[in-house]
């Protein structure tokens, strides 16, 4: 007899889903904000003017689109990785949400650094 292995509700599904999309709105806005402050402190040194936080979001998404390109393979790789290991969906989320919030926090707390010691 096989073993049946039983999936959960689809509501569940459709809350890590819908909680995905509010994860990627807000790790948006808070990199958009980092962007923002970092840009403030160091691009004004060299005369460019401050970004808003749409235009920070703009400016971080074109600069991710251009340097991704080249990490392409590796990224493929941490996806299979992922796929092949025995973790769950959801612990695959918190773990992206939780770099998600935690990248932008580190750069933000190295230029705030920098920024105080010119």
């Amino acid at each position: 007899m096989k073993d049946q292995v039983q999936s959960a509700p689809w509501w569940i599904h459709l809350l890590l889903i819908v909680g995905v999309w509010i994860s990627i709105v807000l790790v948006t806005i808070w990199s958009g904000f980092v962007l923002q402050k970092v840009w403030g402190w160091h691009m004004g040194v060299l005369g460019f003017g401050p970004l808003g936080l749409l235009q920070a979001i703009g400016v971080m998404y074109v600069v991710s689109y251009l340097t991704t390109q080249s990490s392409l393979s590796f990224r493929l790789e941490q996806l299979q990785q992922a796929a092949d290991s025995s973790r769950s969906d959801f612990d695959n989320y918190l773990e992206s949400t939780f770099f998600g919030i935690l990248s932008p926090a580190i750069v933000l707390l190295m230029g705030w650094i920098v920024h105080i010691l010119q």
